[in-house]
């Protein structure tokens, strides 16, 4: 992804070689931005940012390489960041619905899976101003895996905190640092 900043306002939190010893600078620039009083803004574009290759194991490195970033960064992601997805969110609804109201587990959680792909596709209408490019069976098939593969990604994460990038292997300490780099 990409960010742009205005210069001014940059060299207002020390400048770029301020955060040189960090990955993922851009999150670091925002967040000393906004602390700042600055705003940003999110492109309606975002699916068009990314230039990487479109394969499964492509896919899976970035999402992968994202998690990490995010651990590091943030540790408190790893006890929330697996709760924010369709399954373990719906798992925990329904289970929670039927203690209080003794409504069956499966109703509720195909209720529930039936109200998160439907606010999937419409954000992604949203998003591209109009109807999908895709079919829906397509579209259907690309959400579940990615609801599927995501809680493998994470542990994948969590078990191999290196991030590679290009040519190079990162460590990452906490709070988003880089201990060290190895060129591969």
């Amino acid at each position: 992804m990409s960010s742009i900043f205005k210069k001014a306002a940059l060299d207002e939190c020390g400048g770029m070689v301020e955060f040189k010893d960090y990955m993922a600078e851009d999150y670091f620039f925002g967040k000393n931005l906004a602390a700042r009083g600055y705003t940003s803004g999110i492109s309606n574009q975002p699916a068009l940012q990314n230039s990487a290759a479109t394969t499964f194991t492509s896919f899976s490195n970035r999402v992968g390489r994202r998690a990490k970033l995010r651990i590091a960064m943030m540790p408190q992601v790893i006890l929330v960041e697996p709760l924010q997805d369709c399954f373990p969110a719906g798992i925990i609804m329904a289970l929670s619905v039927h203690y209080l109201f003794d409504i069956t587990i499966p109703m509720l959680f195909v209720i529930h899976f039936f109200f998160w792909i439907s606010m999937d596709y419409m954000i992604m209408r949203v998003l591209q101003n109009g109807p999908l490019t895709l079919p829906l069976i397509q579209f259907f098939g690309f959400w579940l895996f990615r609801e599927l593969s995501s809680p493998v990604i994470f542990i994948k994460a969590l078990m191999t905190p290196s991030v590679r990038w290009r040519n190079n292997i990162f460590h990452v300490r906490w709070g988003g640092k880089i201990r060290d780099r190895i060129s591969v």
